[in-house]
């Protein structure tokens, strides 16, 4: 069925796209976990198009699908698939998906910590690695600076001072990337 379903979330007919984005968001709470083994496709076919649209119906119904999602599906299934769309998507959906990550950070951290920094630490270094000074991102990523101070500061509060230790492996620029927004946000 969701073979099916998935190029419905990303329709070229936007109609037909917002009703497969509501009509998930339905399916949600419904199906919780159950929804594991097709999160990897599915994710995608949400966030790709949907959270860079300029169709705000769209937007915000991507949007609320991604909130479904973190509220009803095992935050540890997501980890992966945020992490992956946070790291390499461009604009406001690389924005979103980085500050719903710093929320799954909050969530996750306690239960799975070695996974958790496993997978975000790749994500932050890459994020502090490529900001400019601006808070910019080279190409069409927008501003991230917002959205990488709370991914910093959730890092921050689960780690402490373990996540300056780990910094300073990184080349010089990302660890005083990190401290400018530790400063900012504390």
């Amino acid at each position: 069925i969701f073979d099916a379903f998935k190029s419905r979330l990303h329709d070229s007919n936007s109609k037909v796209n917002l009703v497969a984005l509501e009509t998930m968001h339905k399916m949600i709470p419904l199906l919780r976990d159950n929804l594991s083994p097709i999160i990897n496709m599915l994710i995608p076919a949400i966030v790709d198009n949907n959270l860079n649209s300029k169709n705000p119906g769209i937007y915000a119904a991507a949007t609320n699908v991604v909130q479904a999602l973190s509220q009803h599906v095992d935050n540890y299934l997501l980890l992966q698939p945020f992490c992956t769309k946070a790291q390499f998507l461009n604009g406001k959906a690389k924005q979103d998906m980085t500050e719903k990550l710093a929320d799954i950070v909050m969530e996750l951290y306690q239960r799975k910590p070695h996974a958790t920094e496993q997978k975000v630490l790749v994500v932050l270094w890459h994020l502090l690695g490529n900001m400019t000074n601006s808070g910019s991102l080279p190409g069409a990523g927008g501003n991230i600076r917002t959205a990488t101070a709370k991914l910093s500061k959730a890092l921050f509060t689960q780690m402490g001072q373990n996540l300056l230790n780990q910094a300073a492996s990184q080349p010089s620029h990302i660890k005083k990337s990190l401290e400018e927004l530790l400063d900012m946000t504390i």
